[in-house]
């Protein structure tokens, strides 16, 4: 059997690298630890499409995770437009020491929450807090979480 052994990286499509890349910067201090341009047939058909150009930047978490931002040259892509609740609609949730002081970074980067924190008040995640925001380049939203303290 070929059981998954982790997750690699979560890739996202996006409108601009550079913004997406200024905003993640300001928010968690993260730089890319490998920015490349791809134009290559293989990858084209690896992903869907007759013919892809674009530019791709890896960013490594502590935990030796990766986020790829991925910027389409050719073809653009149109605006990806879901709730929460719809069939596809997905997110990234990134853990963070102090919640709080995550919110304030990324309010001050341009970042617009959902709502105040919500604390998970029973069962194994009791204590854990988290909380759902749109990125202000395309409005991709995202997640943090922090894990339990004492009620």
């Amino acid at each position: 059997m070929n059981t998954p052994i982790s997750t690699h990286h979560v890739g996202i499509t996006v409108s601009s690298l550079d913004q997406w890349l200024s905003f993640l910067s300001a928010a968690f201090s993260l730089q890319p630890s490998n920015v490349l341009s791809s134009e290559s047939p293989e990858v084209a058909v690896a992903v869907g499409l007759t013919r892809a150009r674009a530019r791709i930047a890896f960013l490594e978490l502590p935990d030796s995770s990766q986020i790829e931002l991925i910027e389409y040259l050719e073809p653009r892509g149109r605006q990806f437009d879901r709730i929460s609740s719809d069939i596809g609609a997905s997110h990234v949730c990134i853990e963070v020491p102090d919640i709080d002081e995550a919110i304030v970074r990324l309010e001050a980067a341009g970042a617009s929450f959902f709502s105040p924190p919500v604390t998970i008040k029973g069962g194994n995640l009791a204590g854990w807090r988290f909380v759902y925001f749109r990125e202000p380049t395309d409005g991709v939203v995202l997640e943090l979480i922090q894990r339990g303290f004492s009620l």
